[in-house]
Order: C-alpha cells, then structure tokens, then sequence
C-alpha cells in the first residue's frame, strides 16, 4: 500500500512501484479538507492511473478519501499538521489491513530527514529524536510502515520525476511558514546551508549515527520496562541504577503509553517526580502520576464527564455507558433490604418522567436526615468523593428536583411514609470497574517524526 499526495515525491514513489511490477498495490489519497484546489491532487491521481493502464501497467487500486482535518485539531486540540498526520496513519493502518497489506509505504526522503534531525535538535532531543526517521517500523500488528526513498534528496527525485514523465503538482501550503516545517526548510536550513556547505546532508549523517546509539539505548530500556511495566504502576527497583538518558527514554515509553507529550521539559518533570520524596505528584495532559513507595503509579486526573441524559417515562429497564436502572412500581412490601445501588421512594411523592443525569454542580437536594438543603458537590465531599470523581456522579431526579444520588442517598421528601402504599424501587448497577480511557483518539503522532 503507498500513500500518494499527488506531489512529486510520492509520485515518483508510486511510479517506481508501478514500473517495478512486483506486487499488488492499494493507492490511497487523502483530501484534509483545508484548501479550495484540493480536488485537483485527486484528479491528478485517478488521471495517473489511467495513464498507466494505457501504457499496459497495473496501477493498482485507487482508494481517494477525505477529511476535515481542521476539525479533528480542534477536537483533539492539536496543530494541523499533528492532527493531519494523526488521521493519515490511523486510515493507512485501518486501509492496510482491510485490504491484506503486508506494508505501507511513504515518500519521505532524505531532506525530509535533515529537517526532522533539525527540527528535534532545536527542541532539545536526545538520541531517540536525533535518530530522526526510521526506515522500518510497525505501524499497526503486523503492517511494517517503509520509507525506501531516505536515502534520495529531493532534488533527485524531482530529476527522475522530470526523465520519467511523471506529473505532479505544488501544493501552496508547503510554502507557508507559519508552519514551523516550512520555515525550517525555506529559511533556516538555506541559511545555514549557506554559511556551512554540506551540513544538510551532514544532518541526516548525523540522524543515522544517532539512530545506531538510540537502538542500544532501546534495548537497555526495553529490559527495565518488561520487568517494571504493570497496567497502574512502573516499579522502580533498578531505575536508579541507569544512566540519565536511560530513565530519558524510559520515561518517553511511559509517555507514549500514556498518550502524553514527549517533550524533553516534560520527561524531565517525571525525572524530578521519581527522584524526589514519597507522596509528591504531577499532572501531564490527563493523567495524575504519583510517587508511591517503590512505584510510579498513574491515573486520570480528570475523567471525561460523564453526560448522560436518559429519560424515564414509566417504569422499565434503562442502560447508558454499561451502566443499567431499573424502575419499578410495586405495592410496599413488609420488610425492604436497603443496599447501596437500590432506592426505595414514596411512589406518591415522585411525578414521572424522571430523568436520569449527569448531577450538575448547581445540583441541590436534602439528603435523607440531613439536616437542611446541600449542593450535590458538598454531599459528594462529606461522602469521601475525590474532587476528580464528582464530574461522573449521576442523579435521578423529577420535575421537583434529586430524588436519587445513585449509589449514596435518596431525597428527604420521597421517604416512605406511614401512608406510603405503592413504592417506586430502583435498582442500579454500575458499570464493570475498568480503567477510564482518554477521549482523545490512542494513535499517537508518528514517533519518528516528533521525537
């Protein structure tokens, strides 16, 4: 499978490919969605393949896709470059083995390299980042992600683009500098080429050498973690006895599994965190790491909350997030077992719908023998509800407000009554405990490209 944007180094990749006629192809194209001639990129392809069909070669098949990637960044408050990377690799892996591909291939070549080495020196990278793109990696289960054209400059690409005949096209926004790649390679790189002849190429040199002392660091890492690594907890023992670009990488793998930022600022912050005193804690994107005894431990720090609105028109069986209630009218019976997850109410006392929500911090009630009106934020407090967990709190209420804190309590005014004779019975059952899952997507940003 290649991935082909329609400018000249991934068209010269697919013609290499197509020329070679070795193996079946998937062609997949992707439309972000960001600019007015975009159709044409596509155009272009579906045009090339037909080109080859009439020359006798097998193109392959077209797969031509689109995505509003300016929308994504905003849902996953990223950059638009990160967030069109982020969807080009989640649909290459999901294409890729939808179609059987063995691999999926991509036209980054070697000033590509020089740049990424650049840009990660400037922030700060180690060996890992300096060792820029790699040739090979897996991109999803058994799918290999190639780049065979690292070894070939731009400028020779675009010369066999022109002896070929292959057919491309400029995309604009490869010349805007806003964008931090752009500058690099129209800017700074060409001014620096200029006062150091060579030092591109001597770049990507560089990024090969880095790559060789990254994967022994690699390898020392990969025995600590195999021997560390629990789903809630890194145990520490031995972690102090690595170098300090060991605990580095080490913490960049924790990072990666966490979904967070690979910055070197940040893994530096988990450094501190691990050397320092018993109890301490940090906060990274949406995950509390906490220094517990002989372990680094890890949770959500904020769980998505939880926004459910179901309604309850009568009595019946109701689910939500693999949670289940159900509501039933029975005549009051002589003995009641009250437990945690049911309520029993006054049926008189509650007018239908009900509503089962999320609790609104607004949300106010008088708990059952409470001795006056309380938010459900300060119930949950004196309950022992971590300030992190309120947000998943659910209520079920009526028109007059809480009749239920799932879980807690009932509302003072729907207690059963010496006149009660028909009670409403609720019963609750939580969700099987698991851990929470961030809501941003779990692919991760091609590591080669942003370490």
């Amino acid at each position: 499978m290649v991935a082909v944007s329609g400018g000249a180094d991934s068209m010269v990749l697919w013609d290499l490919l197509v020329r070679a006629a070795r193996w079946r192809l998937v062609v997949w194209h992707l439309d972000h969605g960001l600019r007015a001639e975009a159709p044409q990129d596509a155009a272009l392809i579906i045009a090339q393949a037909a080109r080859y069909q009439a020359l006798g070669f097998v193109p392959g098949d077209v797969i031509v896709e689109q995505a509003e990637v300016g929308a994504l960044a905003r849902r996953w408050k990223v950059s638009l470059e990160a967030a069109g990377r982020r969807q080009r690799y989640a649909r290459l892996a999901e294409i890729a083995r939808t179609h059987g591909a063995d691999a999926v291939l991509t036209a980054h070549h070697r000033d590509d390299q020089s740049e990424t080495v650049l840009a990660n020196l400037l922030r700060g990278a180690g060996p890992v980042g300096t060792a820029g793109i790699a040739p090979r990696r897996l991109l999803a289960g058994d799918v290999a992600l190639l780049r065979p054209l690292l070894g070939f400059t731009r400028a020779e690409l675009r010369a066999y683009a022109s002896a070929a005949d292959v057919r491309w096209l400029e995309d604009a926004s490869n010349r805007d500098q806003r964008h931090r790649r752009n500058h690099l390679r129209h800017v700074v790189l060409p001014l620096l080429e200029a006062d150091t002849p060579g030092i591109a190429a001597g770049l990507a040199d560089l990024g090969e050498r880095a790559r060789i002392t990254a994967g022994q660091l690699e390898a020392v890492v990969d025995v600590v973690w195999q021997r560390s690594f629990t789903p809630e907890a890194l145990h520490l023992e031995g972690v102090g006895d690595l170098t300090a670009q060991q605990r580095l990488q080490l913490w960049r793998r924790l990072s990666l599994h966490l979904g967070i930022a690979c910055e070197r600022a940040q893994l530096e912050r988990i450094d501190r965190l691990v050397g320092g005193a018993l109890g301490r804690r940090l906060h990274l994107g949406r995950w509390l790491l906490l220094r517990r005894g002989r372990t680094l431990a890890w949770e959500l720090a904020r769980p998505p909350r939880n926004e459910r609105l179901v309604a309850i028109p009568g009595p019946g069986d109701h689910c939500f997030a693999g949670e289940h209630l159900s509501c039933r009218v029975l005549a009051r019976p002589a003995h009641i077992t009250f437990a945690r997850n049911e309520a029993w109410l006054d049926a008189a006392s509650c007018t239908w719908p009900l509503w089962w929500r999320s609790a609104d911090p607004r949300d106010r009630f008088i708990p059952l023998g409470a001795p006056g009106n309380q938010t459900v934020v300060k119930f949950l407090s004196t309950r022992g509800v971590p300030s992190r967990l309120r947000p998943q709190a659910s209520v079920v209420a009526d028109a007059a407000g809480i009749v239920w804190v799932p879980g807690f309590a009932i509302a003072e005014r729907v207690k059963l009554g010496d006149a009660t004779c028909n009670v409403l019975h609720l019963h609750w059952t939580p969700a099987c405990a698991a851990p929470a899952q961030p809501t941003v997507p779990p692919l991760q940003d091609d590591p080669d490209e942003q370490r």
